[in-house]
């Protein structure tokens, strides 16, 4: 899979939080994703691929 490394720091000082990273099309698609607000989880249930 193809990285990018870049530095985050203007998006962090815009959004007024810290960003680790952006995750692409590439991996999201990969699985079935899931967001809880509430409880401020992040999910990813991979698919097997064959």
């Amino acid at each position: 899979m193809e990285t990018i490394i870049a530095d985050l720091g203007h998006l962090s000082m815009v959004y007024g939080n810290y960003i680790d990273g952006i995750l692409g099309y590439n991996f999201i698609s990969q699985g079935i994703i899931s967001i809880n607000f509430v409880k401020r989880q992040f999910g990813i249930t991979f698919i097997k691929q064959d």
